[in-house]
C-alpha cells in the first residue's frame, strides 16, 4: 500500500512538471520577431549624447516647452530644438542626438533623459550647440522589446539596445 502511494504520488508530480513550459503563456511556438536590434556597445552608448545635424523627423513623441525653447522627441533618435522666442515663427535651432531616447523632463535647467535603458541628466546650450553629461545611472529601464514584443535574445551588459528595424 506504501509503495502505491508513493508510485501515484511520484506519477502526480511527473505529469504537473511535463505539463509545464519554460516559455510562457504568450510564447509561439516557432514565431521570430519581426525586428532585429539595433545596438551599441556599452562605451558607443555612454559617450553617444552630442548636437548633431538635424534630419526630417521620422517619429515625433514627447513635446517640451522651457524658457524660449521647444523640444520634439523623434523617437529613439534624439530631440529637435527650435527657439520660439517669436512663437509665430519657431526656428529649428539644433538637434540633440541621443540614441535609444524616448522620454524626458526639464527642471533647473538640467534635462532628465530615458535613454534606452539609462537615465541621464544632461545640461544643454542650444546657442553655442554644447552638451554636458551630469550624470547617467545605468540599467534603470528595462531593455527595450521590439514592436511585436520580443526581447533582444543575449543579455549582455556590453550591449543596448537602442532601437529595432523591420528585417
Amino acid at each position: 500500500m506504501r509503495r502505491l502511494s508513493f508510485l501515484v504520488i511520484l506519477l502526480g508530480c511527473l505529469v504537473s512538471l511535463c505539463s509545464m513550459t519554460c516559455e510562457g503563456d504568450d510564447y509561439e511556438r516557432g514565431r521570430d520577431s519581426d525586428y532585429e536590434p539595433i545596438t551599441l556597445d556599452r562605451t558607443n552608448f555612454d559617450n553617444s549624447i552630442r548636437f548633431g545635424v538635424s534630419n526630417p523627423m521620422e517619429q515625433a513623441g514627447k513635446i517640451y516647452v522651457y524658457k524660449q525653447w521647444i523640444f520634439i522627441s523623434d523617437l529613439n533618435k534624439g530631440f529637435h530644438v527650435y527657439d520660439n522666442t517669436n512663437p509665430e515663427t519657431p526656428v529649428l535651432k539644433s538637434f540633440i542626438e541621443v540614441p535609444g531616447a524616448t522620454d524626458m523632463a526639464i527642471r533647473n535647467d538640467i534635462v532628465y533623459i530615458n535613454q534606452a535603458v539609462d537615465l541621464v541628466a544632461i545640461q544643454v546650450d542650444p546657442n553655442k550647440s554644447e552638451v554636458k553629461v551630469l550624470k547617467r545611472i545605468q540599467s534603470v529601464f528595462p531593455t527595450k522589446k521590439s514592436p511585436d514584443g520580443f526581447i533582444y535574445g543575449m543579455k549582455t551588459d556590453k550591449k543596448v539596445v537602442v532601437d529595432w528595424v523591420k528585417k
